[in-house]
C-alpha cells in the first residue's frame, strides 16, 4: 500500500465514524434542568436536592440517581445512557427479551461475567423488590484506599426488550445498610422502561 493509499484510507475511515461520533451527547448536570433535544434526555433535580431524576424520549426510560452535581451524563441513539460522578458509575442498555424471567436473565449474566474472568463473581446476592430481581454484585478493586465495589443489576421491560440498568458504587471498606436500601430502592422502584410519549 501507497502512502497515498493509506492516507486515503484513515481519510475514509475519519469520515465514515463522523456521524457515529456526531450522535452520541455528553452533558453536564450542575444543578439546573438539563435537556439534550438530539437524544432526548432530561435530567431534573428535585426540590430537597436528594434526588435527580432522569427520562429520555428517545429511549422511553425513567431513572432516579442520587443528586450530585457532578453528574456526566451520555447518551446516543443506540446507548440511552452512561452516567458518572464523584461515586457512582450508571449505564442502561438494550437487549432482546427472551423467554424466561428477569432473575434468569440476570442469572445468565452472572454466568457470562464468571466465565469472561476465568473465576465466578466474588459474591453475588439476590434481592426482590417491589416484585422486580436485583442482583448485588461484590467485587474487588485494585486500590488498596478503595478496596472494594458494589453494582446493582436490574431489567425493566419493554415490549419484546429488557432495559438493564447497571449502577455501580466505587470505593470503600463496607457497605452501609442506608446505602444499600437506596440503591436497591433505584432498582427496584425508581428506573422503569413503560412509558410513551407519542
Amino acid at each position: 500500500m501507497t502512502p497515498r493509499s493509506v492516507g486515503l484510507a484513515l481519510l475514509l475511515f475519519a469520515v465514515a465514524a463522523l456521524p457515529l461520533q456526531a450522535k452520541q451527547r455528553q452533558v453536564s448536570f450542575k444543578g439546573r434542568h438539563v435537556f439534550e433535544q438530539h437524544t432526548g434526555l432530561t435530567a431534573l433535580p428535585d426540590e430537597t436536592q436528594e434526588h435527580l431524576f432522569l427520562s429520555s424520549t428517545t429511549h422511553n426510560f425513567w431513572l432516579v440517581l442520587p443528586y450530585s452535581e457532578n453528574w456526566i451524563l451520555t447518551s446516543s441513539k443506540k446507548d440511552p445512557l452512561q452516567a458518572q460522578d464523584d461515586r457512582y458509575t450508571v449505564s442502561i442498555r438494550i437487549e432482546d427479551r427472551l423467554q424466561g424471567s428477569d432473575e434468569e436473565f440476570l442469572r445468565g449474566l452472572l454466568a457470562e461475567l464468571a466465565e469472561a474472568r476465568d473465576r465466578p463473581a466474588y459474591d453475588a446476592t439476590f434481592f426482590e423488590v417491589q416484585k422486580r430481581s436485583v442482583m448485588r454484585v461484590k467485587s474487588k478493586g485494585t486500590d488498596p484506599e478503595r478496596p472494594w465495589s458494589w453494582t446493582f443489576l436490574t431489567v425493566a421491560p419493554r415490549k419484546n426488550l429488557w432495559y438493564l440498568l447497571e449502577l455501580t458504587l466505587d470505593g470503600g471498606k463496607e457497605l452501609d445498610a442506608e446505602t444499600e436500601q437506596r440503591l436497591l430502592d433505584i432498582c427496584g422502584v425508581g428506573f422503569g422502561a413503560d412509558f410513551d410519549v407519542n
